[in-house]
């Protein structure tokens, strides 16, 4: 399985700006109940394969475990690597200000395969469409100045981090390998 990179992308799209610890944007798309016991972070990049590949694992721990574990999920569009990344984030946080950010997700990550290669703008808007979002609001969110800070703000973390990959996830803040992340239902189970 191959991860993608990100240390480069995301060095060239924060320099210049002050280092300071980030705490990435505020309200995030959240898997699982507010509050849990285990707080599950992971960095995506929406167009990279691994990201799609080990998130049904993360899916499944949301509703095997809903009460147990939150899973919050922080934004890397690797636009060096992947032309469709940065559209995908947008959709994603236009989705979230209509409460479907989970459902979004879920909608991009689930087929990967299918827009990854092809997509354009337009196909995020179908996704959105089928959503029942207000549309004319999507666009105008998708554009939005608000959605390209937040999406900073997230990139901004990652570099404040260190992360060098995508996925790269965090259990109550402590950094997986990517094997270990790829075996999170047995940490969340085991409350590692």
């Amino acid at each position: 399985m191959v991860v993608c990179l990100a240390f480069l992308v995301v060095t060239a799209i924060v320099s210049g700006q002050q280092e300071a610890e980030e705490p990435g944007a505020s309200d995030p798309v959240r898997l699982g109940a507010f509050g849990s016991p285990t707080t599950i972070e992971i960095f995506v990049d929406f167009q990279c394969p691994s990201c799609a590949a080990i998130y049904p694992n993360y899916k499944a721990i949301a509703a095997e475990f809903p009460n147990k574990a939150t899973i919050i999920i922080r934004h890397i569009p690797l636009t060096m690597i992947h032309d469709k990344a940065m559209i995908a984030a947008q959709a994603v946080e236009a989705a979230r200000l209509q409460g479907k950010g989970p459902e979004m997700v879920d909608m991009i990550l689930t087929n990967q395969h299918l827009w990854s290669s092809s997509a354009k703008t337009k196909t995020f808007c179908g996704y959105a469409g089928k959503l029942g979002l207000d549309m004319n609001k999507y666009h105008e969110d998708f554009e939005s100045e608000e959605i390209k800070k937040r999406i900073q703000s997230d990139l901004l973390r990652a570099r404040f981090l260190e992360i060098t990959s995508t996925p790269t996830v965090f259990v109550n803040g402590r950094r997986l390998s990517f094997s270990e992340a790829s075996e999170i239902e047995k940490i969340v189970s085991e409350g590692n």
